[in-house]
């Protein structure tokens, strides 16, 4: 196997990912989203033992979390996409000297220290992030986030109830050159003219 995804599987421990670990030493995809059984020993197994691994994603992981990444002796200069939402990663500033190649990131706005953020995308060669529950997102961050970087192209912000028309209209430059917004209460025609 190269992809496999078992999000949502309650029920699968440690025991059956050491199986998966040592009979698909090629796995370049695997999605263990919501798998709440497994340990910090099972995910530093995957990152050890997956070579070819290039996507994790661990929404709702509780073992992935700052503790576990403090502790793992050694990263995954492979991995380009981590999902991570909904984790216990509070500290970004953690993950680029573990993952120097994340490309891409999904994450959760509520669960971060917010003075992580900025120093991790200045870290990471990051070109595409995905930001969930955004509702502490104020236009001050969404403008810092937007700042011109070298490699970041595409954000995409889900429930953003704080960001008003005067982020859009202060926005002077910036190197995205794709957005995706879901759920901006305040956002009026006047904010969206001064977006496009």
């Amino acid at each position: 196997l190269g992809l496999l995804e078992i999000a949502g599987s309650i029920r699968v421990t440690d025991r059956g990912m050491r199986e998966v670990i040592q009979r698909c030493p090629h796995l370049m995809y695997l999605n263990l989203s919501d798998c709440f059984l497994l340990t910090e020993e099972t995910l530093e197994a995957v990152l050890r033992e997956l070579k070819g691994l290039d996507t994790l994603q661990v929404n709702g992981v509780d073992a992935f979390n700052d503790t576990f990444l403090k502790n793992i002796p050694e990263g995954h200069t492979g991995l380009m996409f981590a999902s991570i939402a909904h984790t216990g990663v509070h500290d970004l500033t953690l993950l680029p000297p573990l993952f120097p190649n994340l490309s891409f990131v999904t994450l959760s706005l509520a669960q971060i220290k917010g003075e992580s953020l900025l120093p991790f995308i200045k870290k990471t060669p990051l070109y595409r992030l995905d930001i969930e529950d955004c509702e502490t997102l104020d236009d001050a961050l969404f403008l810092e986030l937007m700042a011109p970087h070298p490699y970041l192209k595409f954000i995409v912000f889900k429930r953003c109830h704080a960001l008003t028309d005067n982020a859009f209209l202060s926005l002077k430059e910036t190197t995205v050159t794709s957005l995706c917004f879901y759920s901006i209460p305040q956002l009026t025609d006047k904010g969206l003219e001064a977006l496009v």
